[in-house]
């Protein structure tokens, strides 16, 4: 780590009025004028004034209230990041608004404007400028020509983050950013998506571009507003002159590229029309300090009956930090939030210290932060990271009463760290395997075990009163009641696992985590107990609409997703209901599978069997403006239906990034067809023998 950049000194910035909303700023190596014509908020209340490292642009506004260089309250970010959005919603309330966050410093304002945005009930897509690659499309690049990092990238949203898919529609577009001195980064962006919208739209639509920022500086001398911007919202408003003085070091190289070399999570980079929400595993970080074992550091004693905390965001990601300080907050400590940054800045002015370490992320290039001494005052200092915990050797570690926590929530045993996902259903267990595949009694390793269960009911034996369907009766003394011996009296199994997959799964558990992907809600999930297999969680349920955790909890930020993505489908499923049963005259009985949103899921549709491939059920499953919207698909007797965007595949995704660092399940187990599309995301596929999925491949083949 280093603590200064000769030739430069940690001398503040000297400011003085020359008279009303008219001001001048010495520091080292600079000068400044002011002329103001406007200020909803002081201009020394929302920035101080830096120094860059670099020659395209000496000069930083140091924000006072952006969470970026500076440590701030939240409250008092959450503010400006008000006032802006009420600027924007009295122009642009009737409409849907794609808001596009800055990388890096503006993301953490852009998604705290769109919350405010939507507290104020508007609607919209919120998406990031990055400079980083998720591993899934692009849709876009432009370039921030005076930037020490040129290259930024818009990512393509999928059906999930995107539903109305308001980035290739909205007539509306506002860029968030900290400050605006002549718009031509956000002008090259509004013509990069004027550019993809006519190559990828067969109608483009055009929109009208916004940008909101805490200062504008724009129109600056005698440039004017490019015309690409039909807007600007700002809380400040005027112009300034710089004068640099003296010889300035030799700047760090510039990077032209985007980085490549670690892959990054998907979250906000590819768009959400709902804010974040505070990770579900850091609430230990809010109510009862750090985790040993996501931090690497023992506890430690707080004796401050207010405790200051300062929490940290890495690069891009800042809004789940300032979560995380809000939240603080409400328990009644005092908490700042800033967040690391690529950019090189020169002490003096508002940069009273300078530290310097390899990239969070493991890019490889230097990040910094700025203005956390080691005779910082703070009780706990708790850094955010969305990428993997730092080496021990990192020098993050070395700043004092430092944790660091991490998006990621990755399995606390190293065993854990590889995974196998799995169909539960027809794939794992079944109701017609009660008996050996040959039909006759098996000798006792063969027996097979229980994989789900029904409750009896006490007064009538044998009776079940909440259950799967009934299995059918073995043959009497066919049963394998040396299976049940330690099971509970209350309950019977009401499916089976053959032996022989059932020792497989054993075996495999032992070096991964198994993942059921099924469509089971919770309720019926919560009746799967396999003896030896631990499958409460990470569990992915409903078709992919509920993602359970590892100690079995629905996921807040998934949970989060679908419940924007399953809104505007409620009416439309329960239209669908009914439409069914008047189309099939009640040859279908339909029903709605819950999310735990308390949304619908799905639609499930069971008639009797052969009645879907019946020519009156392929009419309706052929009925076009029927499913429109829908993906269908006939599994036996159930016809489902989900409305675009959920899938097993896509909740696969997410937990493969979230829970496993993004590496890849090691085997992925189905029996339908359908299930391909989670199952492709392994190089190894199992199918069981007899399956709908192996007579479809025998067919092919």
């Amino acid at each position: 780590m280093s603590s200064r950049v000769p030739p430069m000194t940690d001398i503040p910035t000297h400011w003085q009025s020359s008279g009303p909303a008219h001001y001048t700023a010495h520091l080292p190596g600079g000068d400044f004028t002011f002329a103001l014509s406007r200020e909803d908020v002081p201009l020394r209340d929302i920035c101080d004034l830096a120094l860059r490292n670099n020659a395209r642009r000496r000069f930083l506004f140091v924000s006072r209230v952006l969470g970026r260089h500076h440590p701030v309250r939240p409250a008092a970010l959450r503010s400006v990041a008000r006032q802006l959005a009420e600027k924007l919603h009295a122009r642009l309330a009737d409409q849907p608004v794609v808001f596009i966050g800055m990388a890096e410093t503006a993301t953490t304002l852009g998604q705290a404007v769109f919350r405010e945005w939507v507290a104020l009930q508007g609607r919209g897509l919120y998406i990031e400028s990055t400079r980083r690659r998720t591993g899934s499309e692009v849709a876009l690049g432009f370039a921030e020509v005076h930037s020490h990092a040129t290259a930024h990238a818009l990512h393509l949203p999928g059906d999930i983050e995107d539903p109305e898919h308001w980035l290739q529609t909205a007539a509306q577009i506002v860029i968030v950013d900290d400050e605006a001195t002549t718009g031509r980064t956000a002008a090259g962006l509004v013509r990069a998506i004027q550019d993809w919208r006519n190559a990828a739209c067969a109608e483009p639509v055009p929109f009208s571009a916004t940008l909101a920022v805490l200062l504008n500086w724009n129109p600056c001398a005698s440039e004017g507003v490019d015309p690409a911007i039909t807007h600007i919202e700002s809380l400040v408003e005027g112009r300034f002159d710089f004068t640099p003085i003296g010889e300035f070091p030799t700047p760090p190289h510039t990077q032209v590229v985007l980085d490549t070399a670690v892959q990054c999570r998907r979250g906000v980079r590819h768009g959400t029309v709902r804010p974040e929400v505070l990770p579900g595993h850091w609430a230990t970080l809010v109510h009862a300090g750090h985790r040993p074992e996501a931090t690497g550091r023992p506890n430690q004693e707080l004796t401050s009956p207010t405790p200051r905390v300062l929490v940290i965001g890495n690069g891009e990601y800042g809004f789940h930090p300032l979560l995380l300080a809000e939240a603080l907050e409400s328990t009644g400590a005092q908490a700042w939030v800033q967040a690391t940054t690529r950019s090189p800045i020169l002490l003096g002015g508002a940069i009273q210290h300078h530290r310097s370490f390899p990239a969070l992320s493991g890019e490889g290039y230097t990040e910094h932060l700025y203005n956390v001494p080691d005779d910082h005052d703070y009780d706990r200092v708790i850094v955010c990271t969305e990428d993997a915990l730092p080496p021990a050797d990192h020098p993050l570690w070395r700043l004092p009463r430092v944790e660091v926590c991490t998006w990621a929530n990755t399995s606390p045993s190293p065993e854990r760290s590889d995974w196998i996902a799995t169909d539960l259903d027809g794939s794992v267990f079944s109701r017609h395997w009660a008996t050996g595949s040959s039909g006759r009694v098996p000798v006792e390793r063969f027996w097979p075990v229980p994989g789900t269960w029904r409750q009896r009911d006490a007064g009538i034996t044998g009776a079940a009163v909440v259950g799967d369907d009934q299995p059918p009766n073995p043959q009497a003394g066919t049963e394998p009641t040396a299976a049940l011996s330690n099971m509970e009296s209350h309950r019977e199994p009401s499916s089976w696992v053959p032996a022989a997959t059932h020792r497989l799964l054993v075996a495999l558990s032992r070096a991964a985590a198994l993942v059921p992907v099924t469509a089971r809600d919770a309720e019926s999930f919560a009746r799967v107990d396999v003896p030896l297999l631990h499958l409460r969680g990470p569990a992915i349920l409903a078709n992919g609409a509920i993602v359970l955790d590892w100690n079995g909890q629905p996921d807040a930020e998934w949970q989060s997703r679908m419940s924007a993505l399953l809104e505007p489908w409620t009416v439309r499923l329960e239209t669908l209901c009914a439409k069914l049963i008047e189309r099939t005259g009640n040859a279908a009985r339909p029903r709605l599978v819950e999310s735990q949103t308390g949304l619908p899921a799905y639609l499930v549709a069971k008639a009797a069997p052969g009645w879907w491939t019946s020519p009156e059920g392929v009419v309706i499953q052929e009925d076009k403006d029927l499913w429109a919207g829908c993906r269908i698909a006939v599994l036996g007797t159930e016809l489902q239906a989900l409305p675009g965007g959920l899938g097993k595949r896509e909740a696969t995704l997410f937990v493969q990034e979230k829970y496993f660092a993004h590496q890849a399940p090691l085997l992925c187990l189905g029996d339908m067809p359908t299930d391909l599309a989670f199952m492709r995301l392994s190089g190894l596929l199992a199918v069981p023998a007899g399956s709908n999925l192996e007579g479809t491949w025998q067919q092919l083949g």
